[in-house]
């Protein structure tokens, strides 16, 4: 899993790195934006699940209890391709 952290202050995405530290979890940093745009990015959060593919299979804006379903459900399905 690889979070990107979407245009904060140096300041601001080293407390997010420490924060999240214990989580297995790669962080990176989009400072101008620029991955953001090449992928639509206009609100956060937004999720992506890439496929075996290397082909987006799911994306969604915003995060809560009715997305789960939807989440893992994708997950599924790609990890049931074969």
């Amino acid at each position: 899993m690889v979070a990107v952290n979407h245009r904060d202050n140096n300041r601001h995405y080293r407390a997010i790195t420490k924060h999240l530290a214990a989580l297995k979890l790669t962080l990176t940093r989009d400072k101008r934006g620029s991955l953001s745009r090449k992928f639509g990015v206009k609100n956060i959060p937004h999720l992506f699940i890439v496929g075996k593919n290397g082909k987006i299979i799911y994306q969604s804006i915003g995060y809560g209890e009715a997305s789960t379903a939807k989440i893992v459900d994708a997950l599924n399905k790609e990890l049931a391709v074969i």
